[in-house]
């Protein structure tokens, strides 16, 4: 006797597809999945997406598997450069638009932890000028996802008091930098100033660069852990 199932309407369950722990990239691409499991009926359609932009290259879908209890799954896989691999989503829709549609994103892969670095200026800036400007640098780290802000003597400082400059790319890493504009008078009186950069990738989330005019240079603030290697994102 053959088996036979009732029409039925069954939304997808969809998952992710990651490369294994240490998996070498070829030529500093990488390939993912997408698992569209136990849906019906048929005529689901797969789509990857990378910033809201709809991809085409280097994708491959295979034929729909028809399963015994009846549902089918479907699969599909994007091979992109590494450094790439950021904001990508893949969904499925069915032609009919028999059940709506189910979008997820893809992880991030690459990770690595950013250094940081608190810029003075120089001591003939200091001694000539009634303001200057403090830059905090933030060097080579992914994924783009950071925030940095400023305090003075550990008070938070309002975020149109500095400026953040726009990610810049570099490979598979990005950087940025923040500048503040501070009083001559506020640094005489030995005001404290830090930067605060946060990121996945610090075992406390959290690093902190403090400067004043009694230290003459930059001091670390709570980074006992964090000058470890940069975090796998395999952990």
């Amino acid at each position: 006797l053959s088996s036979w199932f009732p029409a039925v309407t069954t939304p997808p369950s969809l998952y992710a597809l990651l490369p294994y722990c240490g998996q070498s990239s070829s030529g500093g691409s990488v390939t993912v999945g997408c698992l569209d499991s136990s849906y019906s009926p048929d005529s689901a359609i797969f789509t990857w997406r990378s910033n809201e932009q709809l991809i085409t290259d280097q994708v491959k879908t295979y034929p729909p598997v028809f399963n015994k209890n009846g549902l089918y799954t479907l699969s599909s896989q994007l091979t992109i450069a590494e450094y790439q691999l950021d904001n990508i989503h893949c969904k499925v829709a069915h032609k009919s638009n028999t059940w709506p549609p189910v979008e997820i994103p893809i992880p991030v892969l690459y990770t690595k932890q950013p250094s940081v670095y608190l810029l003075l200026p120089s001591a003939e800036e200091l001694s000539a000028q009634q303001s200057f400007t403090l830059s905090c640098l933030v060097k080579k780290f992914a994924p783009k996802e950071i925030f940095v802000e400023w305090t003075v003597n550990y008070q938070s400082i309002d975020a149109n008091k500095y400026k953040n400059t726009e990610f810049m790319a570099e490979s598979t890493d990005y950087s940025t930098y923040s500048m503040l504009s501070i009083s001559a008078g506020d640094w005489d009186r030995g005001y404290s100033y830090s930067c605060v950069v946060g990121h996945e990738t610090f075992p406390l989330k959290t690093l902190t660069r403090a400067v004043n005019k009694s230290s003459g240079k930059p001091s670390f603030v709570n980074i006992s852990l964090v000058l470890m290697d940069t975090v796998n994102a395999c952990q």
